[in-house]
C-alpha cells in the first residue's frame, strides 16, 4: 500500500485528537447518571490510563509480529465502528443507573458505573495500540528510530491538544455528547478507509450516521419541554403539572421553580426570604442564581431591594429568561461568572450574600472554605450576613458540621435551621447576635416560614475537634458520597 509519506503521522494526529475528545465526551456521558464527583472522575481517568497502558503493551507486541499498515487501519476501522455504537450500548446501563438512584440502591449504582467503565475500556486499549504500531511502521522508513518516535508523539500530542478544545467549545454544546462521540467515530472510520483505499467501506460511516435517529433524549422525562447541553451542564426544563422545574445533570433535584404569580413554594428558596427580615437588606448577592427563583421572590416581597445574581453557566441564564421569567425580574443585575471570582474582582458590598451553587449533590468546595467565607465577609456592609444552603440527610452529618464550623471560624455567630420536609439546611452567619423577638413581616405569606424558623433555629458553637475547610483541604466529596451511601443503606433497611 503506497500511502502519502506523512499519512501515518496524520493518523497519529487524529488518534491523539480522538483520545482526548472521547475522554471529554465520556465524562459528559456519565454525568447525567453518575454525577461529576472526584470519585467518578477518578474512575474515568483510571480507566483511560489502564486502557492506554494495556494498549501500549499489546500494540508493541503486535507491531513486532505483524508490522502491516493494512492491519493498523483495520484496527482503526473497528475502533471507529465500536465507538459509534457506544451511546446505544450505554442506554440499558444508564437506565439501570436511573432505577438504582430512584430506589436508593447504592450497590446497583456502583455496578452500573463499573459496567459503563468496562464498556468504554476497549476503545482506549485500541488507542494505546495505535502509537507503538505507528512508531514501528515509521521506523521502517529510516534508521533514526528516536527521531521517528519523537515525531509520532509530537503529532499525537498536537492532536490531543486540538481534541481537548473541540468537544468542550464546539461539538458538545452544539450537537451534544452522543453525536460528538459519533462524529469522532466516523472520523476514525474515514482515516482508516483512506488508509485502506477501499471506498466500499464508506458504508460503515454512513450506517453509523443513521444511528442519530435512535439517539433520543439523554434522559427521557415526562413533561420535558426543553433540554440542552451546555459547557457545564445537561439542562432540562420540565413541566410538572402547573409547576415548571429546572433540572441539571442527574435530574434528581430542583434547581429552580416557576409558576406565574406564585412566590411561595414550600421549599428552600422560601427560607432565603428570612435574611432581609433580619437586617433590612438593601443590597443582596446571589451566588448560584440558576433560573432565578429566589430573585423573583425577593423582587416580589422586597421591591425596593437591589440584587446581583451570579451564575456560572450562561446557558442556564438563557433558560431562565426564556422559561422562568428571569428577564422580568426588576432591580436584578445578572453576572455570568464564578461566584468566588466575582467577589475577588468587585469592590461592591452587600447586606446579604446568599450561596446556593450546588452541582447536585455536591457543593463546589471552593465556596465552602475559610478563605472564601473571609472574602465574603469583606464584601458585607455593617450588620451584613452570609447564608448558605447545605444539602444534608441529618443534622449531624459531617458535611453540615464542617461547613458550620468553618463559618464559625470567620463569624461571631452562626445559626442553622432545617428546611421542613427536605434534605436541606439553611445556615447563616453574622457578627451581630440574633434578636429573634424583633423580627416580623407584614406579608401574610411569610409569617408561617418566619414562625417555623423562630421555633426551630439553633445557634452553632465552635467545635475544636471538627475540621475547618480550607482551600488546601476540603474533602467535601468524600463525605457527601459517604452521606449518600449511609442514607441509601438506611432507606433500604427501612423498606425491607
Amino acid at each position: 500500500m503506497n500511502l502519502p509519506k506523512n499519512y501515518l503521522l496524520l493518523t497519529a494526529f487524529f488518534a491523539g485528537m480522538s483520545v482526548m475528545a472521547i475522554e471529554m465526551s465520556v465524562s459528559r456521558l456519565l454525568a447525567p447518571y453518575f454525577g461529576t464527583s472526584l470519585f467518578v472522575w477518578t474512575n474515568v481517568l483510571g480507566l483511560i490510563m489502564v486502557g492506554l497502558t494495556v494498549g501500549y503493551y499489546v500494540g508493541g507486541k503486535i507491531a513486532d509480529k505483524y508490522a502491516s499498515e493494512r492491519l493498523l487501519y483495520k484496527i482503526v476501522l473497528v475502533t471507529g465502528i465500536y465507538l459509534a455504537f457506544v451511546p446505544l450500548l450505554a442506554m440499558p446501563i444508564t437506565r439501570l443507573a436511573l432505577r438504582s438512584i430512584d430506589n436508593y440502591a447504592a450497590g446497583t449504582t456502583v455496578l452500573a458505573l463499573l459496567m459503563m467503565i468496562l464498556l468504554l475500556a476497549l476503545p482506549f486499549i485500541a488507542f494505546g495500540i495505535f502509537t507503538p504500531y505507528i512508531i514501528k511502521l515509521k521506523s521502517q522508513q529510516g534508521n533514526t528510530i528516536g527521531h521517528m518516535a519523537g515525531k509520532v508523539f509530537t503529532w499525537s500530542n498536537m492532536g490531543s491538544i486540538v481534541g481537548t478544545f473541540i468537544p468542550a467549545l464546539l461539538t458538545i454544546p452544539v450537537i451534544g455528547t452522543h453525536k460528538t462521540i459519533l462524529f469522532f467515530a466516523c472520523m476514525l472510520m474515514l482515516i482508516s478507509i483512506l488508509g485502506l483505499a477501499n471506498w466500499k467501506l464508506l458504508l460503515y460511516p454512513i450506517l453509523a450516521l443513521s444511528l442519530i435517529a435512535f439517539l433520543g433524549k439523554v434522559k427521557p422525562t415526562p413533561g420535558l419541554i426543553f433540554d440542552t447541553e451546555s459547557v457545564y451542564n445537561y439542562i432540562q426544563v420540565v413541566d410538572e403539572g402547573d409547576l415548571r422545574v429546572l433540572r441539571l445533570n442527574e435530574g434528581h433535584a430542583w434547581h429552580s421553580l416557576y409558576q406565574k404569580d406564585r412566590y411561595i413554594f414550600n421549599a428552600v428558596w422560601d427560607y432565603y426570604l428570612f435574611p432581609p427580615l433580619l437586617n433590612n437588606t438593601q443590597e443582596a448577592l446571589f451566588i448560584g442564581l440558576a433560573a432565578g427563583t429566589a430573585a423573583r421572590q425577593y423582587a416580589h416581597f422586597f421591591p425596593m431591594l437591589k440584587m446581583d445574581g451570579v451564575e456560572l453557566d450562561p446557558a442556564i441564564v438563557e433558560v431562565g429568561k426564556q422559561y422562568f421569567g428571569l428577564q422580568q425580574v426588576p432591580n436584578l443585575q445578572i453576572i455570568v461568572q464564578d461566584g468566588r471570582v466575582h467577589l475577588a474582582t468587585t469592590q461592591k458590598k452587600y447586606d446579604t450574600i446568599l450561596i446556593d451553587a450546588y452541582k447536585q449533590p455536591y457543593i463546589p468546595f471552593h465556596l465552602t472554605t475559610q478563605e472564601f467565607f473571609a472574602e465574603a465577609k469583606n464584601h458585607l456592609n455593617k450588620h451584613g450576613l452570609v447564608a448558605i444552603n447545605v444539602g444534608s440527610t441529618k443534622h449531624d452529618a459531617e458535611i453540615l458540621l464542617m461547613i458550620q464550623n468553618t463559618l464559625k471560624h470567620i463569624f461571631k455567630h452562626v445559626y442553622v435551621v432545617e428546611v421542613k420536609n427536605s434534605l436541606n439546611y439553611l445556615v447563616w452567619a453574622m457578627d451581630d447576635e440574633l434578636d429573634i423577638t424583633s423580627i416580623a413581616s407584614n406579608h401574610e405569606a411569610l409569617k408561617p416560614m418566619l414562625a417555623y424558623i423562630k421555633d426551630n433555629y439553633r445557634e452553632v458553637q465552635h467545635d475544636p475537634k471538627r475540621a475547618i475547610l480550607t482551600d488546601d483541604l476540603a474533602p467535601l466529596e468524600i463525605y457527601t458520597e459517604k452521606m449518600i451511601l449511609d442514607f441509601a443503606l438506611a432507606w433500604k433497611r427501612g423498606h425491607q
